[in-house]
């Protein structure tokens, strides 16, 4: 982990003294988002016995409605009631979107853990435990629960391994590391449902989804510097009755 100590433990402190904490996920959410969020809401609310809110502006992808309460997400939420704010897996301010409605969010009132691991992140926290070299922003959460002592149970940990999983393609991505892999065995030991993980991350496949990747195939083309593309324009999805979000 790149992230020191000192990040770890100025946001313990900040989450342990809060009755209130609202967790965003970022725009157009994936996995790794999805379950950072839920494992983050889980261990406070039960452990901790805190008010938690999980929001994001749009709703979780139909691949994560296995994740334990995934159905109390919301779309929006009010920002004068939280007493911190986490974001999960937003590699710059902008990804939750909801600054566009709420000026203020980043303006430390209330104050702001940022977790995240791209190295495009513009450290918009008042905290940021942000780590390039970590597969996942749930690699980074499941470091932090246990630095809290949070007792990482069998839906925390199913939560985990879905971003882990997701992030990294499956342990295909070059960013599966030792590491990667130490953490993800940890997880399987306490107990994640790997096997439903995998069923819904990469071997369920709505049917708007397989038409919009049936149209991609017959476009693709190897240009001259030897990369294969394909596009795609609205009539394509509308074709389909699919939307951009199909293509991920």
């Amino acid at each position: 982990m790149q992230t020191s100590d000192t990040e770890f433990f100025e946001a313990k402190k900040l989450l342990s003294s809060a009755k209130k904490i609202t967790i965003l996920s970022h725009r157009g959410p994936d996995g790794d988002t999805v379950g950072s969020n839920l494992a983050l809401r889980l261990a406070l609310k039960y452990q901790w016995s805190k008010d938690v809110i999980s929001a994001c502006i749009d709703p979780p992808p139909v691949s994560c409605d296995f994740l334990p309460e995934v159905s109390e997400y919301v779309r929006d939420f009010d920002q004068a009631q939280a007493d911190v704010i986490v974001t999960v897996d937003c590699g710059a301010h902008y990804m939750t979107k909801f600054h566009e409605t709420k000026p203020n969010l980043f303006s430390g009132k209330p104050p702001v853990i940022n977790i995240d691991h791209h190295a495009s992140n513009d450290f918009f926290g008042q905290i940021n435990i942000v780590d390039s070299g970590a597969a996942s922003a749930t690699q980074i959460v499941y470091y932090f629960l246990k630095y809290c002592g949070f007792i990482i149970d069998r839906k925390i940990a199913t939560c985990l391994l879905n971003g882990l999983y997701y992030d990294t393609g499956s342990f295909m991505h070059s960013n599966t590391t030792p590491a990667v892999l130490e953490v993800a065995s940890d997880l399987m030991w306490k107990g994640a449902d790997f096997k439903t993980i995998v069923r819904h991350q990469f071997h369920t496949m709505p049917t708007r989804q397989l038409r919009v990747y049936g149209k991609i195939f017959e476009q693709i083309r190897v240009n001259q510097k030897k990369i294969t593309v394909a596009a795609l324009n609205d009539a394509d999805f509308s074709q389909a009755h699919a939307t951009h979000d199909d293509t991920t």
